[in-house]
């Protein structure tokens, strides 16, 4: 998948990323995701599914934001309001500066970073078990993945600590 995704041009990231965030809104809208909770989301690294044009979206709608810092072998989500609010951290991923608010809102949808998906939901993370961790913490949240339709896989072989997602959204659709 990282060969994979290592091909895709910055013109097919930046078209699939855009139908990706319109799809993303239509389903959250109709999904009542949208009502004012906080949407939780990563900020994409390494050609991962784009998450920037949503984050930007949601801020222009006034809808709040959170996004993941690391902590220890954790991540908690903090309000972020503005691109000033984000610094490079672990990884060289930003991440929320200190000082902000913890976002606490168990009902908040969650957008979800993955490696690859299959069709029945499954997921494959990087290895560090950060969302299966925060998902085993908060199971309440709605979990949508975001991934490119070559990442979408017939079957993945998952660990009984694997969290899968409710639903996946592609730059074609969505499952």
């Amino acid at each position: 998948m990282a060969a994979l995704r290592r091909q895709v041009t910055a013109k097919q990231k930046d078209a699939w990323d855009r139908a990706i965030a319109d799809r993303f809104f239509r389903m959250a809208e109709e999904a009542g995701c949208l009502d004012g909770r906080p949407v939780y989301l990563y900020m994409d690294i390494r050609n991962e599914a784009g998450t920037r044009g949503i984050l930007k979206a949601l801020w222009k709608r006034k809808i709040p934001a959170a996004l993941p810092k690391m902590e220890g072998d954790k991540i908690r989500f903090y309000l972020v309001e503005t691109p000033d609010e984000l610094m490079p951290g672990a990884m060289g991923i930003l991440e929320p500066v200190w000082g902000l608010e913890q976002a606490d809102c168990r009902e908040s949808l969650v957008l979800t970073p993955g490696v690859a998906f299959d069709r029945s939901l499954g997921r494959l993370g990087y290895g560090g078990g950060y969302y299966d961790r925060f998902f085993a913490e908060e199971p309440e949240h709605p979990r949508w993945g975001l991934a490119y339709d070559f990442q979408i896989l017939d079957e993945l072989f998952l660990d009984p600590w694997d969290c899968r997602v409710d639903r996946i959204i592609t730059e074609g659709g969505s499952i």
